[in-house]
């Protein structure tokens, strides 16, 4: 395991945990839906070739149409099976998305000013005087690039200056 896997796995078991013990009823009931879709998904075929086996036989065709109507009644209930667990699903990935997000805020909110070390300085504050001078005379040439109006301004406060 690297070190990256080793700091977040406690962070991860603990979001984990958490959401289980909210959402186990809704866990089961999308195992339970899934459960109950694919075994209609199954049967369902199975019945509509014993419904057409039954009507290539010669004689009553009542079974025939009572397999059919159970067929149709299968199909329906995994149909509906299947988007009830696709809809459970997304509610329970919304759950798990705001758990994390809440966790992560939380822990930011606890920490204090003295969380943050003091060498993790901005960017901007550790540039050297050279460095900032380049970033001055890029900007005002990206400006100048721009906005010709703001060059014609500078030089005109640049030849003001001269005394």
């Amino acid at each position: 395991m690297t070190v990256a896997n080793s700091a977040i796995m406690p962070i991860l078991r603990s979001l984990v945990a958490q959401y289980f013990r909210q959402a186990h009823t809704t866990t089961a009931l999308v195992v339970l839906a899934v459960m109950i879709g694919a075994v209609a998904s199954i049967a369902s075929p199975y019945l509509f070739s014993r419904a057409v086996d039954d009507l290539t036989t010669v004689g009553e065709h009542g079974d025939a149409i009572g397999t059919l109507l159970l067929y149709a009644l299968l199909f329906a209930i995994a149909t509906g099976f299947g988007q009830a667990s696709r809809f459970l699903i997304f509610l329970c990935a919304e759950r798990l998305c705001f758990i994390a997000n809440s966790a992560f805020f939380a822990r930011i909110l606890r920490k204090n000013r003295h969380s943050f070390s003091t060498t993790m300085q901005p960017r901007s504050a550790r540039r050297s005087s050279r460095e900032r001078r380049l970033s001055t005379s890029s900007r005002s040439s990206l400006l100048a690039a721009c906005c010709p109006a703001s060059s014609r301004l500078r030089s005109v406060q640049a030849f003001s200056a001269i005394p």
